[in-house]
């Protein structure tokens, strides 16, 4: 990891009132210290090893030779002699501070925090690192790292920061504990009620645990401040969803899509619905609009099909070339691969079905639709087991399906700028 941070130097020297010569240590220290004001890294590093010969206890030298070599980009010769410097002084500020500074440069920043959290027991009201740690915690949260943001979080105060508490309350989600999670983003909506972002994460929590109803209640009060965010209705249309609410649902996503007509997740959900209930017709129509609104959207294409699949006059080349498209645009999902090896099982290859299916499952273990052609596909072999095996798979995982889609587009939608 690569940061711009202050390297903080303390140096104290003893003066004696006597005539100091070229030879007397203490006025080699001052020429040492001459050289390091002015840039002169190496030569001053070459001083320090010589009195460090003379004085090695001296915690002074150490941490001035680590800064040397920190200075030099040598920071596997820097990190120890600040080490040595905290081992004869514990309480020395400076040391901890650019040994904490040489480890955020290394990457390592659960490190850098420990070093970071001794400056703050030696002097709480250090502004300058309670700075580069709240720094370093927006860092590692940008970067997904929550357990290291919670970390540095801890160090500090909250005060009255709504990302403060934002933060720590979203790693917290993400790292399973919930009920800090939801005190502390809403601690952070209390401090800035017209942030919406706060909200959408909230929406989240909820929503991954299974609690569509708090989700509702939520973005239903949060719409009569933020009436024209297509983002939060369409937060709206998914809670309604995990609360099986479907007419609610579709009524939110559809003003969602009034707001913004090109936020694609919104279709991406409507055409989830309405390939669950079979409706066709509507289906090929939202497929038409998701592929205009971004024809980078695997799941138009991939909806495409589907509604030509149930068409009375099939056209199957365009169909595959649909499917093929699908897969171009997302490999990594299992859907379009499913909808072709149905393909096959009705254009009776049964068994190259199969094999596709079973590939299937290995290469995406948690996608319940295959196990249930699966199931089918077994039975009529006459291989009851297998079919037994994949039934109960398919009823396991299809459980999970509706929550994990949820968290996956409150995600995404949040993390869009107002849908665009």
């Amino acid at each position: 990891m690569r940061a711009n941070i202050s390297i903080w130097i303390f140096v104290v020297v003893s003066r004696a009132a006597q005539p100091q010569t070229a030879s007397d240590p203490r006025a080699r220290f001052e020429q040492t210290k001459h050289k390091v004001e002015h840039g002169e890294f190496g030569k001053a590093a070459e001083e320090l090893e010589q009195l460090i010969q003379i004085a090695p206890n001296a915690p002074l030298l150490h941490n001035l030779l680590g800064y040397c070599r920190l200075q030099q980009g040598d920071r596997a010769r820097a990190i120890p002699e600040f080490q040595r410097a905290i081992a004869l002084k514990p309480d020395f500020r400076s040391a901890h501070k650019n040994l904490g500074g040489a480890y955020v440069l290394d990457g390592k920043v659960s490190n850098a925090a420990d070093e970071f959290a001794a400056v703050l027991r030696i002097d709480p009201e250090d502004g300058e690192v309670r700075k580069t740690v709240f720094d370093l915690a927006r860092a590692a949260f940008q970067k997904q790292d929550y357990a290291d943001t919670i970390k540095l979080l801890g160090l500090l105060q909250p005060g009255n920061s709504a990302a403060y508490h934002e933060m720590l309350g979203y790693s917290s989600f993400k790292k399973g504990d919930v009920v800090r999670a939801v005190n502390e983003i809403q601690k952070a909506m209390d401090l800035d009620s017209h942030n919406e972002d706060y909200v959408l994460e909230l929406s989240e929590v909820f929503v991954t645990n299974n609690n569509g109803a708090a989700a509702v209640t939520l973005l239903l009060s949060a719409a009569q401040v933020f009436p024209n965010s297509a983002r939060l209705w369409f937060a709206l249309g998914v809670a309604h969803l995990v609360d099986e609410n479907r007419p609610f649902a579709e009524t939110a996503l559809r003003k969602s899509l009034t707001l913004d007509p090109k936020l694609d997740l919104a279709l991406v959900v409507l055409g989830q619905g309405y390939k669950e209930t079979g409706q066709w017709n509507e289906l090929l129509d939202t497929a038409n609009r998701l592929i205009r609104a971004n024809g980078h959207n695997p799941a138009g294409y991939y909806y495409r099909a589907l509604a030509l699949l149930e068409s009375p006059s099939r056209d199957e080349p365009q169909i595959e070339s649909l499917l093929k498209k699908s897969v171009s645009l997302a490999p990594e999902e299992p859907g379009p691969y499913y909808e072709w090896a149905k393909l096959l099982a009705k254009k009776g290859e049964k068994d190259e079905a199969l094999r596709e299916l079973e590939r299937l499952t290995k290469v995406s273990p948690d996608f319940g639709p295959a196990y249930y052609q699966l199931f089918r596909l077994y039975r009529e072999k006459g291989d009851l087991a297998k079919s037994k095996e994949a039934r109960e798979a398919h009823d396991r995982i299809q459980a999970q399906e509706r929550e994990q889609l949820a968290r996956k587009l409150l995600l995404e939608v949040r993390q869009r700028n107002g849908g665009s």
